[in-house]
């Protein structure tokens, strides 16, 4: 039955966002606008996967994200707040919307 729930969230066109979240995490309150654009796009990239996860490790997901130096500088921030995919050690997701994909 969680397989078949998995399925319809795969289709779905949006995902969910905590909008009370983004607006009062301490993380997050700490990132410039810059910063936030590399979550938000790397939250889209793995919505899109279809398998809430993403094959990258830092490296690549900067690449993917087309950050010039001073950009790469500022990643750090950002890339912690993805974890290793318990699923897969060579992807990484976010933990709410793993949990949130997984329910």
């Amino acid at each position: 039955m969680a397989n078949n729930k998995r399925n319809d969230k795969k289709n779905l066109p949006w995902f969910r966002f905590h909008s009370t979240d983004w607006l009062t995490s301490p993380t997050v309150l700490l990132m410039t606008r810059v910063q936030k654009s590399m979550f938000v796009d790397l939250l889209c990239y793995i919505h899109s996967s279809d398998n809430c996860r993403l094959r990258a490790n830092k490296e690549n997901a900067i690449r993917l994200l087309g950050l010039n130096e001073d950009e790469a500088l500022l990643f750090d921030l950002v890339w912690n707040q993805f974890i290793t995919c318990p699923e897969e050690s060579d992807c990484v997701t976010h933990l709410k919307m793993w949990e949130w994909y997984l329910s």
